[in-house]
Formats: C-alpha cells, sequence, structure tokens
C-alpha cells in the first residue's frame, strides 16, 4: 500500500483544527512564539550605541568618562526595565485573547445576565453583566498586536472578537425568541439611537483600558468594566432585536456597537504607540509608521461611523425641541391643563403627536382649536395630531374608578 504523500491536501478536519489552535494559541508554546527578554541589547552595544550618539552628554564638555559611563549604566537599566514591563503588557495579554474556556464561560454568562437585565429593564442586573464579560481582552490584543507588529496576535484576537460577538448575537436572539412577552424595554431603547455622546464614551473606554494595562498601578478590571459598558448591552440588544424580528432595534444597537468597537481600538492603539509599548528593537520609524496607518484607518472609519452617529443625535435633538414647544403651547392655550401624556415622535409624514389633557370646565372649545392649529404649525413638514381633552370632573371620576377596580384585584 502506498504511503501518503506528505504534501498531500490538508483535509477540512485538519484545517478545522488548525484554525483553532491558532484561536486559542496553543502555537504560543514555541520558542518564537512570545518575546522573551533576551531580546534586550546587551549592556555594552546598548551603551556603545547611547555613546556615538549623545557625544559631549548631557554636561557637554565638561562631563567626565565615568560620570557619562554612569548616566549612560542608568538609562540601560531604564530601559531595559521598561522593555521588561512590556514583554509583560504583551503576554498578558496574548494569553487573555485566546478563545479559551474560560473567556467563552464568562461571556456566556455575562451575555445570559445582561440580556435577563434588558428584557427587565434593569440598570443593577446590566451592570453585574458588565463586571464580568471579558470583551476587552480581544480588543487590546488588536489593538497591541498593530503598534507591536505581531499579525499573529492581531488575527487572534479579530477571531476571538468575531466567534464571542457570534455566541452573544445567539445566545440572546434564541432567548428573545424563546422567552414569552419580551418587549423592548426603555434600557433596549437607549441603545438604539445612537450619538455622538457614545461615541466619545468608547474612545474614553479605550484610553482608561490601555493605559491601565501599561500603568501597573491602575486597577485593570477597572478598565474591563468601563469597555463592558460599551459592549455588552448593544451587542445583547443587537440579539434581542433579531430573536423579535425587529430591524430598528438590531441595526440601531449594530450602529452602536460598531461605533464602540472602533472608537475604543483607536483609543488603545494611541496610548500604546505614545507609551513606546513595543519592542526594543523595533525600528521607531517603522512603529510610529503602523500606528499612524491604524489610526488613520480607525479615524476614517469613525466619521464614516459618525454621520449617522450625528443624524440620530439631531433627530434626538429635534424631537425633544419639538416636545417643549408643543408642552409651551398647551400651557400658554389652555392655561392650568394638566398633560397626562404626550408623546412625540417620527411618522413617514412629518411628525406623530398624541397628547391626553385634563382641562377645566371654563376651558372653550375654540381654546381647543387654537391649540391644534398652534401644533400643527410648529410642524412645517407635517403632523398627525392625536389631542384628546376631558373634563376634570371626569378625570376624577376616572381616577376613581381605577382605584376602586385596582381595589378589587
Amino acid at each position: 500500500m502506498a504511503e501518503p504523500r506528505e504534501d498531500a491536501p490538508k483535509g477540512a478536519s485538519t484545517r478545522l483544527r488548525t484554525a483553532l489552535d491558532f484561536l486559542v494559541g496553543s502555537e504560543l508554546d514555541a520558542p518564537e512564539g512570545e518575546p522573551r527578554p533576551e531580546a534586550l541589547p546587551g549592556v555594552f552595544s546598548f551603551m556603545r550605541e547611547r555613546w556615538s550618539q549623545d557625544a559631549g552628554g548631557e554636561g557637554g564638555a565638561k562631563e567626565g568618562t565615568f560620570a557619562r559611563y554612569r548616566r549612560l549604566r542608568k538609562a540601560y537599566e531604564a530601559e531595559k526595565e521598561r522593555q521588561v514591563g512590556n514583554f509583560r503588557v504583551y503576554e498578558s495579554i496574548a494569553q487573555a485573547s485566546r478563545l479559551s474556556k474560560e473567556f467563552l464561560a464568562l461571556l456566556f454568562s455575562a451575555c445570559l445576565i445582561a440580556t435577563f437585565g434588558l428584557f427587565a429593564s434593569s440598570t443593577a442586573t446590566i451592570i453585574g453583566a458588565m463586571l464580568i464579560a471579558p470583551l476587552m481582552m480581544p480588543i487590546l490584543g488588536f489593538a497591541l498586536g498593530s503598534i507591536w507588529g505581531d499579525t499573529r496576535l492581531l488575527w487572534r484576537s479579530i477571531g476571538t472578537l468575531g466567534a464571542g460577538t457570534a455566541m452573544v448575537l445567539v445566545v440572546s436572539a434564541l432567548l428573545a425568541a424563546i422567552v414569552p412577552g419580551v418587549e423592548v424595554t426603555p434600557e433596549m431603547a437607549a441603545r438604539t439611537n445612537p450619538s455622538l455622546y457614545d461615541l466619545l464614551v468608547a474612545v474614553g473606554s479605550g484610553l482608561i483600558g490601555a493605559y491601565a494595562f501599561v500603568n501597573p498601578r491602575i486597577s485593570p478590571s477597572i478598565a474591563g468594566v468601563a469597555i463592558a459598558v460599551a459592549l455588552m448591552p448593544p451587542l445583547c440588544t443587537v440579539g434581542i432585536g433579531i430573536g423579535l424580528g425587529d430591524a430598528s432595534v438590531a441595526s440601531g444597537a449594530t450602529l452602536l456597537y460598531l461605533s464602540n468597537l472602533i472608537g475604543i481600538s483607536l483609543a488603545a492603539s494611541f496610548i500604546f504607540w505614545r507609551l513606546r509599548v513595543h519592542p526594543y528593537s523595533a525600528d521607531e520609524k517603522d512603529v510610529g509608521s503602523r500606528a499612524k496607518r491604524n489610526v488613520t484607518v480607525s479615524t476614517v472609519l469613525m466619521v464614516v461611523i459618525a454621520l449617522p452617529l450625528a443624524w440620530f443625535m439631531k433627530e434626538a435633538f429635534d424631537l425633544r425641541q419639538h416636545h417643549a414647544a408643543v408642552r409651551a403651547a398647551v400651557v400658554e392655550e389652555l392655561g392650568d391643563a394638566t398633560v397626562l401624556s404626550l408623546d412625540v415622535q417620527p411618522a413617514e409624514a412629518g411628525h406623530r403627536v398624541s397628547a391626553v389633557l385634563v382641562v377645566d370646565a371654563a376651558t372653550s372649545p375654540g381654546a381647543v382649536a387654537e391649540l391644534r392649529e398652534r401644533i400643527t404649525a410648529e410642524f412645517p413638514d407635517g403632523v398627525e395630531l392625536s389631542l384628546v381633552t376631558m373634563r376634570s370632573e371626569a378625570a376624577s371620576a376616572l381616577r376613581l374608578a381605577s382605584a376602586a377596580g385596582a381595589g378589587k384585584d
């Protein structure tokens, strides 16, 4: 029987196993997989390089040979300490960026908590999910890989983030489809109309997240919560929108999630670049060009994302302005009328205004008609107006009837 050739094409199972090994980072066990402190320059080569670059020293011609030696030796120790710290940052982020069972377990638990918190519109429950969500690490891995020049770390982080995102979407969508009585809650709605403020929150989260890992005096868990704030709730909202078949919820939350991803990665890349988190042997010009390229691409993507965010922000501002104008018109035209409910929403033909008012017996039909004209004039692009007025006596009777019915229940 002929033996199989060593260069035979790999089967699908072999390719899948290779891809999974790449995501979990099993090849990091190889000697070349991780940066080693041995990559630091020797003390004599370091001092010889600096000696030739620093002719005359800080003290000029007055600085003696031994004084310059002591100064350069201190500079070497400081550089060595910085590089060892960089290696530790690299190793911790590279390890945590793997698609491990710990990562999946934490993400699955955070997804369950966040999804049920969104169902119940419970802010405290959603915060609990943020405390354990591990999505920070693959994003920092992507940012560090782009600055460090490690394409394996960069692509592994992308794969881990993609797999984690897919799992959260599947779990939250299934829960939304299976659990009865799920409706869009205020916590969900808050993630469907992103604005430029959300993008600024993402940038701030990325800045503190990356800085916390570089600075050992800051707890990385604090940064993890900050980044999870910008990622877990909108991602679960996307899955819920898919499960409910609500395209507006899914699309709005998707825009928020993508804008947060771009903002966080841009900010983290900037921090790693400015704090020189890269190997000593790396060319500063190459590192700078990689960082500038990454920042440029991220900035372009941020501008593209910012356009719809600015539109959402303008729409929300206009709705608030219209809401305030309608309420002011009610006060001016009907005096002491009580506003039971007032809702202003965009519609196919302009806006839709629904209001329920309680007026006293002295209010004339003419005043109500003038209010209708005033509200209609507020919306030159058209308005669907639903204005319900109730006499104070009828409103009191209705409240008493409602209270009596509640007491019987």
